[in-house]
C-alpha cells in the first residue's frame, strides 16, 4: 500500500543519510520517499499513476504490475539518466526509494522477480496486503521514522 512504502521510503532515506553527504539532507529523504511510489505507475489503481495519468495509461496497458517496472532495470537506467544531465545525487535518491519500494513489495505473498524479464523467478514473503501483518510492520515503521527525524534533528523536540 502507498502509506507503507512512503514510510519505508522515509526510513531507508532517513538511514541513507549515514552513507552519503547530501544538502539540503531534506530534499535528499524526501526523494527517496516519493521515489519509492514509482514501480507502481504500472498498476492502474495506485496513487502515482492517478498523479501521472495519461503517462501511467499507457504504462499500464503496455506492461503488467509487478512486471518489467518492478524490476531493478528501471533503477539502473534512471540513475545513468539522471548522471547523465548531471544530478547523479538525485538518481542515487531516486534508485534508493524505488528500490525501497521493490524490497517492500519482495516480502509480500505476490513476490516480485528482481531480473524480469530475464528470469521468472519470484522472491516472496509471508505478508499479505492491506493486511494485518503489513499494518503491524507500518506502525513499526512509522515509530522508527519519527525517531529518526528527531535524532537527525528534522523535528526538534524539547522534553524539558
Amino acid at each position: 500500500m502507498f502509506r507503507t512504502h512512503f514510510a519505508f521510503g522515509l526510513l531507508i532515506g532517513l538511514l541513507s543519510l549515514n552513507f552519503f553527504v547530501v544538502d539540503p539532507k531534506w530534499l535528499f529523504v524526501l526523494i527517496v520517499a516519493v521515489a519509492s511510489s514509482f514501480p507502481d505507475i504500472d498498476h492502474p489503481r495506485s496513487k502515482i499513476s492517478k498523479l501521472l495519468f495519461p503517462v501511467s495509461w499507457i504504462i499500464s496497458w503496455v506492461a503488467t504490475h509487478r512486471g518489467i517496472f518492478h524490476s531493478i532495470f528501471p533503477i539502473i537506467g534512471l540513475y545513468f539518466l539522471f548522471d547523465y544531465l548531471g544530478l547523479s545525487t538525485i538518481g542515487i535518491a531516486i534508485g534508493i526509494g524505488y528500490l525501497s519500494h521493490l524490497i517492500g513489495d519482495a516480502l509480500t505473498y505476490n513476490g516480485i522477480d528482481f531480473l524480469y524479464p530475464i528470469s521468472r523467478f519470484k522472491i516472496a514473503g509471508p505478508i499479505s496486503t492491506g493486511g494485518l501483518l503489513e499494518m503491524v510492520v507500518y506502525v513499526i515503521i512509522v515509530i522508527l521514522d519519527v525517531v529518526l527525524l528527531i535524532n537527525n534533528n528534522f523535528i526538534n523536540v524539547n522534553f524539558y
